[in-house]
């Protein structure tokens, strides 16, 4: 800029060139020289200088105009102007008001930011690199590991270094307002399956008490377009659900809402996404649940938990050969449970991760079931107990758990959203907390495509049975506040760096 505002002040335009006082000589349309090679100063029209070059002028107006290439408009030689007298001396001219850059201060603020900018980065790439290189930086009175267990003698841990990040942009509703549905990612695209609405548009059987529906719609995540595929033979909502990227499979669940008239249905649905046709599998689990959670691995979909007929004691886990549809059961050792979530590892970690729900009460509980070792193992505790929630497997062997449904106040009542999000990082075993939901929410689902979980539906803190339920007195019905919005989280890739403080 500096730069830029010095070579216009040295520049001045001489289209009329001052001679000899008030005597001026027109010149062509072309700019003239630099000031201070016609002998103008630095400002070219100062008393000094301008009687020095009057004085020349005077004395060989010739040569001056020959040095400078004046010219008249019509493009002969300028001759000599006529002798005067020399008048009066003149009053100091106070020069030309300085010239100003056209641009403002907008570059520099520009500049300053830029440059602060690199510097951050640079800062910011010094800390991961050394975060991945090293296993301990000191910085002050903090330490910086890499592992969440091995921080030096006479520090306390405080936590993942990049702990509470992320962020939420909003996305196209979905079609209809619906909870107790799951979402499933294959490619670009999430198919949303079955649940409970009361959005009349789901067909004419919608009453004010909403009503179980069978569609199977198709969410573009990139654009927002909805395509209605062809729905489920039967009804279906609080079911478990997964997909091995060739086909969907829907296990068990509720066709009713009818709360005395709680009976899983038995079957298995396959939806394959070639031939767009739902087929029924031929085997059958042993237990036949609501609100169970299920994952695929080598082959094989694992059902975990959930509430057999009648609300009875949760059922232990089984799993059914995608291939035969033979189910078998799985060795006791899991924490009896409902309305979980489930993920399966990466095929290194030989982990299908369960985590969260309600037993006895609401749990924290993550455990992995090994299949190669055929055994259950307890993991790290989540920071955060809940049931109804969405969990989503992440590139690196991550999973990103987000909000739920967690005890009021009183710890009884239930019903109550929350927005809570953190992040498993099965490397270390520790969970992270991340930014929380823009919408608290629960019965909802979630789904992880390209760079972003997207989140669906569900419910806002509502009530179910407001008779019953004394905690829930004011709350809308839960059916009629289903929500229809969408949100993307979005999260940078950060290095595992753990602190710890001296003291």
């Amino acid at each position: 800029m500096a730069a830029c505002c010095a070579s216009q002040r040295d520049y001045v335009d001489l289209e009329l060139a001052e001679i000899n006082g008030e005597d001026r000589v027109p010149l062509s349309p072309t700019k003239g020289r630099l000031a201070s090679d016609a002998g103008g100063g630095s400002g070219g029209g100062g008393s000094a200088s301008g009687s020095a070059a009057a004085a020349t002028a005077s004395g060989s107006g010739a040569a001056m105009g020959g040095g400078m290439g004046l010219r008249y408009a019509g493009g002969a030689a300028a001759p000599p102007p006529p002798q005067q007298p020399p008048g009066p001396p003149r009053p100091p001219s106070p020069g030309p008001a300085p010239m100003r850059c056209p641009f403002g201060p907008l570059p520099v603020l520009v500049g300053l930011s830029g440059l602060m900018g690199i510097v951050s980065l640079v800062l910011s790439l010094y800390a991961a690199s050394a975060a991945r290189k090293a296993p301990m930086l000191a910085m002050g009175d903090a330490v910086i590991t890499r592992s969440p267990r091995d921080g030096p003698k006479g520090t306390s841990f405080k936590g993942h270094m990049f702990a509470g990040s992320g962020y939420y942009a909003p996305g196209a509703e979905m079609k209809y307002s619906r909870s107790d549905f799951r979402a499933l990612a294959v490619g670009p695209q999430v198919f949303l399956v079955g649940g409970l609405t009361n959005d009349r548009d789901a067909g004419p059987e919608v009453t004010s008490d909403g009503v179980v529906i069978p569609n199977l719609v198709r969410y573009d995540t990139y654009t927002g377009l909805i395509l209605e595929l062809r729905p489920m033979p039967e009804p279906r909502y609080r079911f478990a659900a997964a997909t091995d990227g060739n086909a969907i499979y829907v296990v068990s669940g509720l066709s009713t809402t009818d709360p005395d008239n709680h009976r899983p249905v038995p079957r298995t649905l396959r939806f394959d996404f070639s031939a767009n046709e739902w087929t029924l599998m031929p085997g059958r689990p042993a237990t036949p649940r609501s609100d169970a959670c299920a994952a695929v691995a080598d082959g094989k979909l694992y059902l975990f938990g959930g509430w057999g007929a009648n609300y009875t004691v949760p059922p232990r886990a089984e799993v059914m050969d995608l291939a035969s549809g033979r189910w078998s059961p799985l060795p006791e050792g899991m924490t009896p449970r409902g309305d979980c979530e489930a993920a399966a590892l990466p095929a290194e970690s030989d982990c299908v991760l369960v985590m969260g729900g309600w037993g006895d009460a609401v749990s924290n509980a993550a455990e992995c079931w090994r299949p190669k070792k055929g055994k259950w193992e307890r993991m790290a505790n989540m920071t955060r107990a809940r049931g109804d929630f969405a969990a989503e497997l992440l590139p690196g062997g991550r999973v990103l758990v987000m909000g739920g449904e967690a005890p009021g106040r009183d710890n009884k009542s239930n019903e109550n959203a929350i927005a809570d999000v953190e992040m498993y990082i099965a490397a270390d075993n520790v969970w992270v907390p991340m930014a929380p939901l823009p919408e608290a929410r629960f019965r909802f689902d979630a789904a992880h495509v390209g760079d972003r979980v997207v989140v669906f539906g569900g419910h806002p803190t509502c009530t179910s049975l407001p008779k019953e339920d004394p905690g829930a007195i004011g709350r809308q019905s839960c059916v009629q506040v289903a929500l229809n919005s969408t949100w993307s989280f979005y999260n940078i890739d950060h290095p595992n760096a753990y602190i710890w403080t001296k003291g």
